[in-house]
């Protein structure tokens, strides 16, 4: 019997670790082969889900739509070899997702995987204006489903609007509202793909995301304060979008730092397995020289761009 599978898809920072670690906590995990793709070189998101009992496999150094080939085919391999049932893809917050779909059934007999979007609605407009607003667009138009995850931050009036407004630009898509991630898992895993209309709808023009986004890596080499973080965060380029790492703050322990937008938050987490403090901020072009530079200031020789 063929896998079957699902996309799970999302800009930078939408929440889609977060839809991941509530289906595992709420036991979706036997038959479950979850294959996380990071936009960076250091891959936390697999890092957050990794003691969870269900099977994981890392791709990493890009993005699973355009430059992942050998990795992909291995994830695929191993998921067979443990007898999965139904493979969960969380794609790079830069990913295609009917790329991804693409590259995915060509490479073996799965059958057409479903695709679900997950949007910040706190941010989702804006960035749709910007200058990555083709990714935004494509891979609200790709989706079967769209998570509206955020909704307690902009309210019920924000959460209609920005139902409206996917239903403008998508008026194939069904969306459901959601907090921290939070769905049932059959929405998640047990929707069927309806990849005819996808067929039909906006794609972005351009998968060479590394012209588009830059990543700044900073590893730390000891703890670093509240107030260096907090100055650090204020410096950054404006193009930033998201950022996320392992710290260990003085006084606090290592702690888990999650950056969207200008929202940041910095939550307990158990110590690396590098033991090191690490660091990665996604933005624009030209933003990964000013971001090491303004880290290397700001956390007082703590930082060191790699």
């Amino acid at each position: 019997m063929a896998l079957t599978a699902t996309i799970l898809s999302g800009f930078l920072g939408a929440g889609k670790t977060s839809v991941i670690q509530h289906l595992l906590v709420t036991g979706s995990g036997p038959g479950l082969f979850i294959m996380i793709n990071d936009f960076g070189s250091i891959n936390i998101d697999e890092a957050l889900i990794r003691d969870r009992r269900v099977t994981s496999f890392a791709l990493t150094n890009g993005c699973v739509c355009c430059s992942i080939g050998d990795d992909l085919e291995r994830g695929l391999h191993e998921a067979t070899v443990h007898g999965a049932e139904h493979v969960l893809i969380e794609a790079s917050g830069v990913a295609d997702p009917r790329a991804t779909s693409d590259r995915l059934q060509a490479l073996t007999a799965i059958n057409a995987p479903s695709i679900v979007t997950v949007v910040d609605c706190a941010s989702v407009q804006e960035r749709a204006d910007d200058y990555c607003g083709d990714i935004v667009i494509a891979q609200i138009c790709s989706a079967d489903l769209v998570l509206l995850n955020k909704v307690d931050i902009v309210g019920a009036s924000g959460n209609v609007s920005v139902a409206n407004w996917i239903g403008e630009i998508a008026p194939h898509v069904v969306s459901v509202p959601c907090v921290h991630g939070r769905v049932p898992a059959e929405l998640v895993l047990g929707l069927p793909s309806n990849q005819k209309r996808r067929h039909e709808s906006h794609r972005s023009e351009s998968h060479d995301h590394s012209v588009q986004f830059e990543e700044a890596r900073i590893r730390l080499q000891g703890a670093i304060t509240i107030d260096a973080l907090r100055s650090l965060l204020a410096q950054l380029p404006t193009t930033v979008v998201r950022g996320k790492g392992f710290v260990l703050v003085k006084g606090r322990g290592w702690m888990l730092f999650q950056l969207v937008g200008r929202r940041w938050s910095l939550s307990p987490a158990d110590a690396p397995m590098d033991v090191r403090g690490q660091l990665i901020f996604i933005g624009g072009p030209g933003s990964a020289s000013e971001t090491s530079r303004v880290a290397e200031c700001s956390l007082l020789g703590s930082a060191r761009p790699n």
